[in-house]
């Protein structure tokens, strides 16, 4: 690969580990790690995620310098915490209902983990890249934001160096270079299926309140003993992949019941998004509320279930005290025992019972065309470096004089403290853009302009088994007027889920309030 002195310049985009709770196995106070920067002529340019707040007065507990009688004071009907897509959802049918709402918002934009980057006219996702289902809720926002989603192209996959498009089509899989029994494997995987869509027996989310029969089953099977009974070692490989990238963990580590969920929509399709992912979408809702919209304020406290108060810090350490008739936290649960004093016990045993595992987006931007004309491409050979690889500038919704391939790279749980050290990042975006070069045949070095990177903490939360029988249902369980709303209200990292819980708890604010 080039030099970076030659052409690339890294621009690290994030630092990950955001609210961390010390019953995970994650970030904690030791100091990462440092090696050697990227290049040695000292270009690069390094942004964070704001974590500092958090770790301090969420994560060690202090409450040093803090002057609770002197806060600004604010008041809205609802409060709402966490400005990703559950909490926009919510705020959305809110202000549509005539209610004054504030959101309280950690990071300087809103958008959560549906945030993205430019290059060049080509917008990319760091990370919440697409949905499936173009639902009332989903196409209400999509009103609301004055913006239309764009159908992705098919997904295509490596074998032994060559780029196999559209994997599921039976073309596709006959000209695969593996054994006629790994074929045949696919195709039976492929059309079970679709008929179990046909049949309508794929596991349903948002989840029920409580799970029996077939689902109770998927939920407590690990997606590795289901797949097993294909006895293909390449579906395997391509599922783990998937599991990886898109739910945070293995096959052996993630249920059945949300593999089956998530890709049955993969395989049927279509599948939609927004020019940079699913961060198109947030940044036109963000725009639209305005100045309800309280970025660089980080949730500290909320006290009270009838009339609750939301204590908030912001960048210049002023505290703000909200005011409110409810609340709806649409952040990550394994923090909340920290911020909520008043939660039962076995809730908060369910909230820490949660898993979320880390992830970084690596963007290799270029001025010509690196990538098969794919959305999503799946490489075995990227190791455990990373999964696939998403073609931005396919939806890019502008001109393709600039593209960006978004390589996405789950870690795993144990190396979470990684996102908090810039040169690691660094180190880990050139060893990781260096491999794409590799493994892709497309993709040659000397395109390469540039490399940013993002990593993020504790986005992507891991359906785990048996997590969906009791711990997510007991986690989201509404506390008198904290109401509460994350895609890990299922414990399953969805889009579809996010804005559904969102606006669930949206009406029950409203239901609640006219009370």
């Amino acid at each position: 690969m080039p030099t970076r002195r030659d052409v690339l310049r890294i621009l690290l985009l994030g630092s990950g580990a955001l609210y961390v709770s010390t019953p995970l196995d994650s970030c904690n106070n030791r100091t990462p790690p440092k090696l050697e920067r990227v290049g040695s002529d000292g270009r690069e340019r390094v942004e964070h995620q704001f974590y500092d707040t958090a770790h301090r007065y969420i994560r060690d507990n202090s409450r040093d310098g803090l002057d609770w009688k002197d806060a600004k004071n604010h008041t809205a009907d609802v409060v709402i915490v966490g400005a990703g897509p559950a909490g926009l959802a919510a705020a959305v049918a809110l202000t549509k209902a005539g209610l004054s709402i504030a959101i309280v918002e950690n990071e300087p934009i809103g958008g959560g983990a549906a945030r993205r980057g430019r290059w060049g006219d080509t917008y990319y996702p760091l990370a919440a890249i697409y949905f499936v289902e173009r639902n009332a809720t989903i196409e209400e926002l999509c009103a609301f934001a004055g913006i239309e989603p764009i159908s992705t192209p098919h997904d295509a996959v490596i074998v032994k160096g060559q780029v196999f498009n559209n994997m599921w089509d039976d073309a596709t899989i006959a000209s695969l270079p593996i054994p006629p029994a790994e074929k045949v494997a696919l195709r039976r995987f492929r059309d079970d299926l679709l008929a179990r869509r046909e049949r309508d027996t794929i596991p349903p989310y948002p989840l029920p309140d409580e799970l029996t029969g077939d689902l109770a089953s998927f939920d407590s099977t690990t997606a590795a003993k289901f797949i097993a009974t294909y006895r293909s070692p390449f579906l395997r490989s391509l599922l783990d992949l998937y599991a990886r990238s898109s739910m945070g963990d293995s096959l052996d580590r993630v249920n059945a019941y949300a593999l089956l969920n998530f890709y049955a929509s993969e395989i049927t399709g279509p599948r939609y998004t927004f020019p940079g992912g699913i961060g198109g979408l947030s940044t036109a809702i963000v725009n639209k509320l305005g100045g309800c919209v309280h970025t660089d304020r980080t949730c500290i406290r909320i006290e009270g279930d009838t009339a609750p108060t939301v204590w908030a810090l912001d960048r210049q350490g002023t505290l703000h005290r909200y005011r409110c008739r409810a609340a709806i936290v649409a952040v990550q649960k394994f923090m909340l025992p920290a911020i909520i004093p008043d939660l039962p016990q076995a809730q908060r045993a369910a909230m820490h019972s949660l898993r979320y595992s880390p992830f970084l987006t690596v963007h290799l931007g270029a001025r010509e065309n690196i990538l098969p004309p794919a959305f999503d491409l799946w490489v075995p050979d990227g190791g455990p470096l990373f999964t696939d690889i998403i073609n931005a500038t396919a939806t890019s919704g502008i001109s393709n004089s600039s593209t960006v391939a978004s390589v996405y790279a789950p870690r795993s749980a144990r190396e979470r403290t990684i996102m908090q050290s810039d040169d690691i990042l660094a180190s880990l975006a050139r060893t990781i853009a260096a491999r794409v070069t590799e493994t892709v045949p497309t993709v040659a070095a000397s395109a390469i302009e540039e490399v940013h990177v993002f990593g993020w903490g504790h986005a992507l939360v891991v359906p785990s088994p048996g997590s969906h029988n009791g711990p997510a249902q007991r986690a989201r369980q509404r506390l008198g007027n904290i109401i509460f709303a994350n895609t890990d209200n299922d414990s399953a990292p969805a889009f579809e889920s996010a804005v559904a819980h969102g606006v669930r708890a949206a009406e029950t604010a409203i239901a609640s309030l006219k009370q």
